[in-house]
């Protein structure tokens, strides 16, 4: 298990450092949208002994930027699944100044069920998912799973905010 989480961990630093063989300048890119049905099990067939590999793909949203542009997004929404989005995406005012850790969180997200799995299987990944739904103040309370909290800091969901990790996500 632990190989896998560092085969994809490796592969999303190769993308966020892609170091062309022609010797170009390296390039930085950013996949915004890790999450579970983006990780692939790929399995040798002629090997009864494979477990497989574990390799990132879905990179739709992927962009890849040169070392002047590498922290910055022009978009003014960034597409991500609200599941695994990263909190700075609830920040009010953020500027989206979005640097390759934007992918960080969703990936320590991804990898947090994927422990869960392992010690417990499809029942604890979905009872962590269950654990985790809760209604959102800034959509109008409709049920979120993220995995973090976003509370108005004056009781106002027009106002300011403050975020915090879920407690359901610190006792998993």
């Amino acid at each position: 298990m632990l190989k896998q989480c560092i085969g994809i961990a490796d592969g999303l630093r190769n993308m966020h450092e892609y170091q062309p063989d022609d010797g170009e300048d390296a390039i930085y890119g950013r996949h915004t949208d890790i999450k579970p049905s983006n990780i692939l099990l790929f399995r040798d067939p002629d090997d009864a002994h494979d477990r497989g590999r574990l390799v990132i793909a879905d990179f739709g949203h992927t962009r890849f930027h040169s070392d002047d542009t590498k922290t910055y997004w022009t978009d003014k929404h960034v597409e991500t699944t609200p599941t695994y989005r990263p909190p700075e995406c609830s920040m009010p005012g953020h500027k989206r100044k979005i640097s390759r850790s934007f992918d960080i969180w969703p990936l320590g997200c991804v990898l947090l069920e994927f422990a869960a799995w392992y010690l417990g299987g499809r029942n604890l990944v979905r009872d962590f998912v269950k654990d985790r739904q809760k209604p959102d103040p800034f959509c109008f309370g409709f049920i979120s799973d993220q995995f973090f909290d976003q509370f108005p800091a004056d009781g106002c969901a027009s106002g300011p905010s403050y975020l915090r990790v879920k407690k359901e996500v610190h006792e998993v």
